[in-house]
Parts: C-alpha cells; sequence; structure tokens
C-alpha cells in the first residue's frame, strides 16, 4: 500500500484554506445519523474488511483536488533517498549572465544553477525522528530557490568524489 514517493500537504493550511476535515467512520448502525451535508466525509467502517481507522484520512469537499493553488512552501516531496529527492526538488538549468571583458567587449556567457524547487524528505532518514511535527520541522529551513550546489556535492558519495590513486 505505501510507496516510497509522494506529497506531504500541511494539515493547517489544507484545513484553514481548502476546507478540509477529518473522515468520520461509522459502521452500518450509524450511516443514517450521518447528516446529508457531511457525507462526503463520510465513510463506512468494517474492521473485519475495511478499516483504515489509523491513517488518520482527511478529505476536501468535491470530486478533484487542484493543488497547483496550494502554497509551494508548504508542500514536502517524499523520496526513498537524498539522490532521488534531489532529482525531484532541485532544478538544473543555465542562467545567461553577459559580461564586459577587459577590452571592453560583450561576452556571453552562462552560469550553471541548481535551485531548489520543492521542499523535502527522504523515507531513509525517518527513522531519525520521533513523529510526523519533528519530520515537518526537520523541512522548515529548507527555502524554496536557495542555491542546491553546494548540498548536491556532499551528497555525492565520498568514494566519486575522492580522486583515484
Amino acid at each position: 500500500m505505501y510507496q516510497p514517493f509522494g506529497i506531504g500537504f500541511s494539515r493547517d493550511v489544507l484545513v484553514r484554506d481548502f476546507g478540509a476535515r477529518n473522515v468520520i467512520y461509522y459502521d452500518d448502525n450509524e450511516s443514517e445519523l450521518i447528516p446529508e451535508d457531511l457525507k462526503w466525509r463520510a465513510l463506512r467502517l468494517n474492521v473485519d474488511t475495511y478499516d483504515f481507522e489509523y491513517l488518520r484520512e482527511w478529505r476536501i469537499k468535491g470530486g478533484e483536488f487542484d493543488f497547483s493553488k496550494f502554497p509551494k512552501e508548504h508542500l514536502i516531496v517524499v523520496a526513498p533517498n537524498l539522490h532521488e529527492l534531489n532529482d525531484l526538488v532541485v532544478s538544473h538549468d543555465y542562467e545567461f549572465r553577459p559580461y564586459i571583458d577587459q577590452n571592453g567587449d560583450f561576452e556571453p556567457d552562462f552560469e550553471e544553477v541548481f535551485k531548489r524547487e520543492w521542499k523535502g524528505f527522504t523515507v531513509d532518514s525517518a527513522e531519525d525522528f520521533i513523529d510526523d511535527f519533528a519530520i515537518s520541522g526537520s523541512t522548515a529551513t529548507q527555502i524554496i530557490g536557495q542555491d542546491m550546489l553546494n548540498k548536491l556535492l556532499e551528497s555525492i558519495p565520498l568514494y566519486i568524489r575522492s580522486p583515484k590513486k
């Protein structure tokens, strides 16, 4: 059921700005007690065949959630390891940075840039954290748009960076 890739959304933003609410679980005897205007967030519970209460599900009213309007700084990309995470959250591009040389001539130049596009977290580091609040806190210092070159170089295994003798 669980995969090593995912997207984490800030619960507070989902609740405040998108109307998310926790799922109301009911059994067959309670189905008539759920008001019609709350049925969008209700889910039949059968502990023998369909019991996902441990997931602490949340729902947003409507058939589809367009998270393109979700604030980028409140999304967290989840990947199995640092290499795969960097592939997802770091953009690689070239910025045009022309300059004037010593002779006063215009010289075109490009600089290779690596910028953080998304905040992220790795599954293989999850065991280092006590709970989901600690995981969330671990991404608080990540800044969208930050230069990632040094962090990318640090993530390359030592045996690849070391010169061969």
